[in-house]
């Protein structure tokens, strides 16, 4: 069975889906409704969206190749800091704080702009000055991504934190896989897919090109319940899900060398 075939698929579905159920966040979407995207030719918009993903990749697999798994991910300070920070994210997302004021302050800044108490940022004044090239395009995207990001930092920390353990799992358990099945005993992602960054990225950024057009935005912002679901319950699953790992971890207690000790008896 092809183990790595199965976990790349798997993610990439799994984390496309969930970037496009980003892009229907209030946030997105409000950027999306100022974005001069929808004006660039189809070539333009796609040929700028393919080579930033494929730039992405490139520096998520050498980003990614370089981490090793480490005992420190077993620590209990480490586990008490996830426990805290996921807590932290469980609050934002179900609205009962507001750390960054992401979204008010992106509807302050589109209002300030069309009142004309503040100037435009140096990225929209490029895409007025830039409008159908490829590079305009490019900054398109990043223009979206920077004033989405403070609003979507849950999501962001929670794949970091999936990153993290991916590795992990895949350093530790990958190895007695590859033995069992008679293949290489080399680290390979046998279990996860790590590149869940680049997968996500991916389906935020097709989501603000196919939905973010006038008729979408429209059909969507009059829809919170389907936002609210949509977008947000997989960041309150997954912190769910890290703050039980952690809480199980310090509970036992898991250490790096019991699990050392663990895996090296399994043959």
């Amino acid at each position: 069975m092809n183990y790595e075939f199965i976990a790349v698929i798997s993610a990439f579905i799994f984390c496309f889906v969930f970037g496009l159920l980003l892009s229907l966040h209030p946030t997105a979407l409000v950027v999306g409704n100022h974005s001069s995207l929808h004006t660039y030719s189809r070539w333009t918009r796609w040929s700028a969206y393919v080579a930033l993903i494929l730039l992405v990749l490139r520096i998520d697999i050498t980003v990614t190749d370089s981490m090793v798994p480490s005992s420190w991910m077993f620590s209990e300070w480490f586990q008490l800091v996830t426990i805290i920070i996921f807590a932290l994210v469980l609050l934002q997302t179900l609205g009962f704080v507001d750390v960054t004021h992401g979204e008010r302050n992106v509807q302050f800044h589109y209002w300030q702009v069309e009142q004309g108490y503040s100037s435009n940022s140096w990225m929209e004044r490029y895409l007025q000055q830039h409008s159908g090239q490829v590079a305009g395009a490019l900054v398109n995207y990043c223009y979206v991504l920077w004033m989405t990001w403070r609003s979507m930092w849950p999501a962001i920390l929670m794949l970091f934190w999936y990153k993290l353990w991916a590795v992990e799992v895949n350093g530790l358990l990958s190895p007695i896989i590859s033995r069992k099945e008679h293949m290489p005993d080399v680290v390979s992602y046998l279990i996860v897919d790590p590149h869940i960054l680049t997968y996500t990225l991916a389906g935020f950024l097709w989501g603000h090109i196919v939905l973010h057009e006038r008729k979408n935005i429209i059909l969507y912002g009059n829809s919170r319940a389907f936002q609210f679901v949509l977008s947000r319950l997989i960041v309150i699953v997954g912190s769910l899900l890290w703050i039980g790992i952690a809480v199980a971890i310090v509970t036992v207690p898991v250490t790096w060398d019991s699990v050392i000790n663990t895996l090296s008896k399994i043959r």
